[in-house]
């Protein structure tokens, strides 16, 4: 009978006519994100993520508000609401970059992944609006309801990912989009509500998690000589650093 090395393991062998034994699996492979979520949870309660997210539900709102009155004034030249998006996501990634250091999306597994998520969201509602430019289709507006199609993907994907209760805002920009339908003058305003709502809600949740599961994160500030990348606030920052 022929034998083989086993290639991870040399030390075991096995005939040609069986089969290689399967690696081992975790007792459920069900609870593979669980330290992921956990992880994110703690990242978002040292560095007051909630917080940041009432900020961005307040940017998202006024840039909302602004395009809005400028569409009711008849203002449909495109430059000002470029302008207006532009500001709105400088604003935005300052807001992160104030609570969760330069590189915040490193400082858990799970951030980078919903980073790359919310920025194809971002690119993708950017293309919606370039193609709606360029058709100047006689219904112009049909990009507004669109948007929401693709925030309820969003959340509907984070959901997958964190927890269920991310649906609620999925479900929420849903109706959301139908609402603009009917009512399209109101299109901007009927959104940015949206968007206020969700995030404020959100924080505002985030918040009393941080309070009633990390109190050691409670009325301390982000150590400053903490590296933003580093995941494990105990270990020093030169520690680190020689880590990575």
């Amino acid at each position: 009978m022929i034998k083989f090395n086993h290639a991870v393991q040399p030390s075991q062998t096995y005939a040609m006519n069986q089969e290689p034994p399967a690696p081992k699996a975790p007792e459920d492979l069900r609870d593979w994100k669980a330290p992921l979520v956990a992880d994110l949870d703690r990242v978002a309660a040292r560095d007051r993520w909630g917080f940041a997210f009432m900020v961005i539900g307040a940017i998202h709102f006024t840039a909302f508000v602004l395009c809005e009155l400028r569409y009711t004034s008849g203002d449909l030249r495109e430059a000002p609401y470029v302008a207006i998006w532009l500001l709105e996501l400088a604003a935005v990634l300052l807001t992160m970059q104030f609570f969760g250091g330069r590189y915040w999306w490193r400082a858990t597994p799970l951030a980078g992944i919903l980073g790359r998520l919310w920025g194809t969201f971002l690119l993708l509602s950017f293309n919606l609006t370039t193609m709606n430019s360029m058709l100047g289709m006689a219904y112009p507006e049909w990009f507004k309801p669109a948007l929401t199609n693709l925030a309820t993907f969003g959340f509907a994907t984070t959901a997958y990912l964190l927890t269920p209760r991310y649906f609620i805002p999925a479900v929420g920009m849903y109706f959301a989009g139908l609402l603009m339908v009917a009512m399209p003058r109101h299109a901007y305003i009927i959104h940015g509500s949206a968007w206020l709502l969700t995030l404020e809600g959100l924080g505002v949740i985030l918040e009393r998690r941080r309070r009633r599961r990390f109190p050691e994160f409670v009325g301390k500030p982000r150590p400053s000589a903490i590296d933003p990348r580093n995941r494990h606030p105990e270990v020093a920052a030169e520690d680190f650093a020689s880590l990575n």
